[in-house]
């Protein structure tokens, strides 16, 4: 069996930051730190200080990148960190990227470009490069290196190197599969280095490789997330080995690391999504007609589908009724922007109009019933489908979507026309004995899902909002 496992559900709307406070006596001690530039970048060594605000000052300082060298005596920054330190001195508090960079070192580079197997020339990606460390040494082997780097500090010493930046997110990019090489050390907090590396994976040419550091925890947690990616790395012939222990102890962490080395031996874009997998199903010879009150009922395919597309209509006749009642309610800023929003969708994905007609009304329902963290399951199902057109779910978020659908579906237009369609209910067509109920762990994940979804939906609405007022104020229309 062949396994595509790709990045979390969630990755694609996460914006990973954290913010920072001092008290006022370790602002005053971080204010009046001076910094020297040496060969080796930017120098601060600190002053005698009392334990409490050398505890505040080292994380302030490590966290805008500096490293503590011994032989120094102080912290050293490949970059110039003062213009941080004035915004959170002069602020009280300042939202850094939480990209959980660590430098690379190089003993640990020479290891990963040994498993690369590098040719004499080769295209390379570095999607988290930092500051260049193993994008460095790739370009010294011979290679042609593009990078991603989320941090604009380091993104601007990568261009200053001279590389091809290809952008900040990495996981925000459509994948175009065409590297040689995929050398990389992703961040590893709440599994980003398990989401970074499949998603690495979709930018591999055929017949490329692709290493990677990667947390410990990978060989042994039991989520379903890593019990995933270890069968798609065994489907794929991957291999994984340990790091000696301390591997980044320089670089500021004790995490115990493994080096995983994947290749790919064929084009796995043809592989099978679940949605595809449920249309093949579906298109297969026809089951008996089930037996309905009794008796078989009699409505052909064509006439369910119009019967549906009648129901559908209805839906959108009612959007009419929705503008007039938004116009009647008293809703918040906010809750106007959550209804003017577009539907959140999974980049590069697309939902049916089945889904998407409804979402205006299930919007109003739920403001109506007072919710005003969560987004509709409507939306929910909506981003999920819309995901599931562009890889694989992992089986947590793929139940989820089954469970949705059953219920979406029947709510809006009946459980009898949308199981005579598919000549049975989509649980069972995907194997299941009984519909699918969801544990208590994927409920968790859905009502994350949802907050991210109303989340992102209130921020494109307030904008879309803005733009129509601007557009009206001026004349003109939008789009």
């Amino acid at each position: 069996m062949i396994y595509k496992y790709s990045y979390s559900i969630m990755n694609a709307m996460d914006t990973y930051t954290k913010s920072l406070s001092l008290s006022p006596i370790a602002q005053t001690a971080l204010a009046h730190l001076t910094f020297d530039e040496t060969g080796n970048g930017f120098v601060s060594k600190m002053p005698s200080l009392d334990r409490a605000v050398y505890v505040e000052v080292n994380k302030a300082l490590e966290a805008f990148g500096g490293k503590w060298q011994r032989k120094i005596g102080g912290h050293v920054f490949s970059t110039d960190p003062r213009p941080q330190i004035h915004t959170l001195c002069g602020e009280g508090q300042i939202e850094i990227a939480d990209d959980n960079f660590f430098e690379t070192l190089p003993v640990t580079i020479d290891l990963l470009l040994d498993r690369a197997d590098l040719p004499q020339k080769f295209i390379a990606l570095e999607p988290s490069a930092g500051n260049g460390a193993i994008a460095d040494q790739l370009r010294a082997r011979g290679g042609t290196v593009s990078c991603f780097e989320i941090d604009e500090t380091r993104r601007n010493t990568l261009i200053a190197k001279g590389y091809k930046v290809l952008g900040n997110d990495f996981m925000e990019a459509k994948p175009k599969p065409r590297f040689d090489r995929i050398v990389m050390n992703p961040p590893f907090s709440k599994g980003r280095d398990v989401a970074h590396v499949t998603r690495a994976y979709e930018w591999l040419a055929v017949n490329g490789r692709l290493v990677a550091v990667m947390s410990a925890s990978v060989k042994f947690r039991k989520d379903s997330v890593y019990a995933d990616f270890r069968a798609w790395l065994k489907s794929l012939g991957g291999t994984m080995e340990d790091l000696p222990a301390g591997s980044f102890k320089e670089s500021g962490t004790d995490v115990n690391a493994v080096v995983i080395t994947v290749s790919k031996s064929i084009a796995d874009e043809t592989l099978p999504t679940t949605l595809t997998t449920i249309k093949a199903r579906a298109s297969r010879t026809p089951r008996k007609a089930r037996k309905v009150d009794n008796g078989v009922d009699p409505r052909s395919p064509a006439e369910l589908i119009g019967e549906m597309q009648v129901t559908e209509a209805k839906i959108v006749d009612g959007l009419a009724e929705l503008a007039a009642e938004i116009g009647a309610e008293k809703f918040s800023a906010r809750d106007l922007a959550y209804l003017h929003a577009p539907k959140i969708l999974h980049p590069g994905g697309e939902t049916g109009h089945l889904i998407s007609n409804v979402i205006p009304q299930a919007r109003l329902a739920l403001l109506k019933n007072g919710e005003r963290d969560l987004a509709t399951e409507e939306e929910a199902l909506a981003y999920l489908s819309s995901a599931s057109l562009c890889f694989p779910l992992d089986s947590d978020h793929a139940e989820i979507m089954f469970y949705l659908t059953d219920r979406v579906m029947t709510r809006w237009y009946g459980r009898n026309k949308i199981g005579e369609l598919l000549g049975s209910e989509v649980w069972r067509l995907i194997g299941l004995k009984n519909p699918p109920k969801l544990s208590s762990y994927q409920e968790g994940l859905l009502r994350e899902l949802r907050g991210k979804i109303r989340r992102s939906a209130e921020k494109h609405g307030a904008k879309s909002k803005r733009n129509n007022q601007r557009a009206i104020a001026g004349g003109g229309t939008t789009r």
